[in-house]
């Protein structure tokens, strides 16, 4: 685990998802700075139907997405918030993927808006508890 981070310098992020796999995306998204402060809270449009399971896990309903911006719409402002920053992601692979998905034509651009720690690994590493990764 880096030690060496300023919490002036970070960012977190978290999403809620329409599901798990390669057709899934955005349906919330929430950033905080590094003291807790509210950045961005945003249900997103995922201009896709969100199936009843990840409605059973998050709780967001497709009535509660309609008419919310799309992921296209909310990502300047994602990027002015994280750019420059050191992002903090619990499960960054995951999350990174979903964004990816959600904004398919911009993939590479969004790979070099911000470094990105997974803090899913860093508290597997200072727990003592292997992952479901193996690591």
């Amino acid at each position: 685990m880096n030690n060496t981070i300023n919490r002036n310098d970070i960012i977190v992020l978290d999403t809620e998802t329409t599901g798990l796999g390669d057709d899934a995306v955005v349906c919330e998204i929430a950033i905080i700075d590094g003291f807790g402060n509210t950045l961005l809270n945003s249900l997103v449009d995922p201009q896709a139907e969100i199936p009843a399971g990840a409605i059973a896990i998050h709780g967001i309903t497709n009535e509660m997405v309609k008419g919310q911006p799309t992921f296209h719409e909310i990502l300047p402002k994602v990027k002015s918030i994280i750019s420059g920053r050191t992002l903090c992601i619990y499960n960054a692979g995951y999350d990174l993927r979903i964004i990816s998905q959600s904004i398919s034509f911009e993939q590479l651009l969004w790979n070099r808006i911000a470094d990105s720690i997974c803090v899913m690994k860093d508290y597997a590493e200072y727990y003592g508890e292997v992952n479901y990764y193996g690591d």
